[in-house]
């Protein structure tokens, strides 16, 4: 029997949650999906969780593949390795401290093929520790809005909620960069959104986020490396842009990514560090002020440029104290 979903599941460290996980993809209204989990040399009782819902659930034995790294080679080659594995007519992510509604590939897979979709997009609910909300998604028709809109977080940067036809990944030819470890989702995300022939969405909330656990994949405190992934997958979207000649025409966008990524050195005393910032990006006062930047963070820039290091890190400095108090 073809497979119609693939779902590829990295993991590392999610022994608190991946129960809830296991037993939401498992319960799956949709046959014939395969459930490809990649053990990135997890130090903790992940993998001996998601074998033992299995005996719950022995009809999705067949299903399932464990990928073993021998060591830890971080969540982009999770993801690649999974990718690479899959054999469905459509490819789909989920992360292990997450959970899905039994529905969500079903409903995705028969939007995809009614309306002949290369991706197809979800709304999700964000869940903390004291509540849920739904975050709904914006899916703009013209792609320089839909670069925009990801760049804004109007439209979520992430796989999860993302279903894509496995012939529209294969034919762009894109791969994580296992360098990445921050921002590895959305450097292939949107080059498949800027490549898709047909985006479709639907306005219903079928992915559970995890948010704001300290030890959750979705939590993070940015450091300067981190800030360096993330200005690693901008040059990522860059390499693409370029390769399809599609730099020019998507400057201004491709401009605001870069200023977001290097933002990040402002989020945070831990990783400020003005002349790294200053030498990531090279851009013209004009483009500063004309990006979609705060204005508050056009100023820290424009001071950037201007190289009054002293002045940006005693804002920076009252900024934090400011959040802590």
């Amino acid at each position: 029997m073809p497979v119609k979903v693939s779902v590829i599941i990295p993991v590392y460290k999610a022994e608190k949650y991946i129960r809830k996980c296991c037993e939401t993809l498992f319960q799956q209204t949709l046959e014939d999906v395969e459930y490809i989990f990649v053990n990135d040399c997890t130090p903790d009782k992940s993998i001996e969780i998601i074998k033992d819902v299995l005996n719950d659930f022995q009809d999705c034995g067949d299903r399932v593949t464990i990928i073993t790294h021998e060591k830890n080679l971080g969540v982009s080659q999770s993801r690649q390795d999974g990718v690479d594995r899959a054999s469905g007519d459509y490819i789909i992510h989920c992360d292990p401290d997450d959970w899905v509604q039994t529905d969500m590939y079903e409903l995705m897979y028969e939007k995809a093929e009614k309306t002949n979709a290369d991706v197809v997009i979800c709304d999700f609910m964000v869940e903390t520790a004291v509540d849920a909300t739904v975050n709904k998604q914006y899916l703009p028709f013209d792609k320089h809005e839909i670069f925009r809109a990801v760049n804004r977080g109007t439209l979520h940067a992430g796989l999860c909620n993302k279903m894509v036809k496995r012939t529209a990944w294969n034919e762009l030819n894109c791969r994580f960069n296992n360098k990445i470890s921050l921002w590895e989702d959305m450097s292939v995300v949107l080059p498949l959104l800027l490549s898709a022939s047909k985006v479709e969405k639907i306005d219903m909330p079928l992915y559970h986020y995890r948010w704001g656990l300290s030890d959750t994949i979705s939590s993070y405190i940015y450091t300067k490396e981190k800030v360096q992934s993330m200005m690693a997958a901008a040059d990522y979207v860059g390499e693409f842009l370029s390769s399809r000649r599609l730099l020019d025409e998507y400057r201004r966008e491709y401009l605001d990514l870069r200023l977001k990524a290097c933002d990040g050195f402002v989020s945070r005393l831990t990783c400020f560090d003005p002349g790294l910032w200053r030498r990531s990006i090279k851009t013209s006062f004009l483009g500063i002020i004309n990006s979609d930047l705060r204005w508050t963070h056009k100023v820290y820039w424009i001071l950037a440029k201007l190289q009054c290091d002293k002045l940006i890190f005693q804002l920076v400095k009252l900024k934090s104290r400011r959040r802590e108090c």
